[in-house]
């Protein structure tokens, strides 16, 4: 756990170099107020655990900032964020318009397909569009080991509140599962969640609208706060049919109360490291221990 007077400091320190930071704070606190409100009437005993849960995954995102705090990163510089922005999402509503669902429910291979296509080709077009080099987008991995040890530390510390929260731990408890049965789940849950959902996320979230938004608003924390909850609402209709309420608003409640904490650990981790390997690996991983009963039950262990 992050000290008190370690957040605070970096709390502080941020806000008073950040002129657009407090403007993007009380944007991302009105709709956290917002799901706090939602999820008080509607599931009020789980309130108190909600809170403690954002608590413990702001600290840690300054305990990643303390981790990464010797590194020296160089600003991003783009020429026209906000035009590229607006390019990558015309093309990504219009790919919603035009492409057919497609219907491959084995192992929810046509929804990949589709999810891929949605948020990975906006970006391909945008960069080929702009002319911009892998390089540039920090895809490329330079500090491997680094980065490695800092992503253990990271699956750490979400792992067990990760599969408390999600019901995973119940579930291994009652099914019992060998060492190689749960490795086998966990390794086939991370490659698809890799495919399914980290890569083409990551790519969107944090490659294009985070890194944008960061430097057309001048502001990094700004781009990761925003991003982050941008993240998080985009969960909120997927949300309802997973089961977290009946209604969108449940839905809603569970994206910004959840989704949009993960995301800031993963805007934090891009932020730090810029590398998007190393988020998506984070992302996937804790998809799949999330998901241990899905991946289990499709391998009939």
């Amino acid at each position: 756990m992050v000290k008190t007077g370690c957040f605070s400091a970096h709390f502080l320190r941020f806000t008073r170099n950040d002129k657009m930071l407090k403007s993007s704070i009380l944007v991302f606190m009105t709709f956290y107020a917002l799901a706090l409100i939602v999820r008080a009437v509607m599931q009020p005993a789980s309130l108190p655990l909600y809170l403690l849960m954002d608590a413990g995954l702001a600290g840690f995102a300054f305990l990643i900032v303390d981790l990464t705090k010797k590194r020296e990163l160089p600003a991003d510089v783009l020429a026209d964020p906000f035009i590229e922005m607006a390019f990558a999402f015309m093309v990504l509503f219009a790919l919603m318009s035009i492409v057919p669902r497609i219907s491959l429910p084995w192992w929810d291979v046509g929804q990949i397909i589709n999810k891929n296509i949605r948020f990975v080709v906006p970006v391909v077009l945008m960069a080929l569009f702009f002319k911009s080099s892998i390089q540039e987008w920090k895809i490329v991995v330079h500090n491997f080991w680094k980065d490695a040890l800092l992503g253990i530390v990271v699956l750490a510390c979400l792992l067990v509140p990760s599969i408390f929260y999600s019901g995973s731990l119940k579930y291994l408890a009652s099914h019992r599962l060998s060492v190689a049965q749960l490795a086998m789940a966990l390794g086939v849950g991370f490659v698809h969640s890799f495919f399914g959902a980290a890569l083409p996320e990551e790519l969107f979230y944090r490659g294009l609208i985070q890194r944008r938004l960061s430097v057309g608003l001048r502001s990094p924390w700004s781009g990761v706060l925003l991003a982050a909850l941008f993240f998080g609402i985009a969960h909120s209709s997927a949300n309802a049919s997973w089961g977290f309420g009946k209604t969108f608003f449940d839905g809603f409640a569970e994206a910004v109360l959840v989704q949009s904490f993960l995301g800031l650990i993963f805007g934090v981790l891009y932020l730090r490291t810029r590398n998007l390997f190393l988020c998506m690996g984070v992302h996937a991983f804790i998809n799949a221990s999330t998901s241990i009963a899905f991946f289990a039950g499709k391998l009939g262990l």
